[in-house]
């Protein structure tokens, strides 16, 4: 079965899953990924190199909690069939994560529930945490909350572990 997706991310794990849901014969709808910072995203670069929709948007919320319009009508428009979040540093509105008819997933460099937010990789080394792993959920209205679909675990944190080391090298990969 393939699916129209929407892909909120940015990065090298953003590029990573965009390449990764294409080769599995998925349809890339979408990207939304932050806006130019003056540093290419090699997302946002993946994205129009393959000629796919690409949304620059820093927030999907006002400060209300209300969603800004504009970005529920980009997203509406992608028709999507599943969101895929892959290091999103904002909170996407329910009327985004619940519209498409498979809802989201999202990926968390933890095992959750026990690291949430956007420190989780810092907070795993400082505690000492020996060992840890990637968590796949359906976001809800918390950080990084909701019913956990998929975790992987066994990954060994060494005491020389540092963040760059702990994500890209052995958390990214899975």
């Amino acid at each position: 079965m393939s699916l129209r997706i929407a892909l909120f991310g940015q990065a090298a794990f953003g590029r990573e899953t965009l390449d990764r849901v294409r080769a599995n014969g998925h349809e890339v709808v979408g990207v939304f990924a932050p806006p130019d910072a003056g540093r290419p995203d090699a997302l946002a670069e993946r994205a129009a190199e393959l000629g796919i929709a690409l949304v620059r948007r820093r927030f999907f919320r006002k400060k209300s909690g209300a969603p800004i319009e504009a970005a529920l009508a980009e997203h509406r428009a992608l028709r999507a069939d599943l969101n895929l979040l892959a290091s999103v540093q904002v909170f996407l509105p329910r009327e985004i994560t619940d519209a498409p008819s498979h809802e989201s997933l999202c990926f968390h460099p933890s095992l959750l529930p026990r690291f949430r937010g956007g420190a989780a990789l810092q907070y795993q080394i400082i505690l000492g945490e020996r060992e840890t792993g990637v968590s796949i959920f359906v976001p809800d209205d918390g950080v990084d909350t909701g019913p956990i679909v998929l975790q992987k675990g066994g990954v060994e944190i060494s005491p020389t572990e540092t963040t760059s080391t702990l994500f890209f090298e052995k958390l990214q990969p899975l």
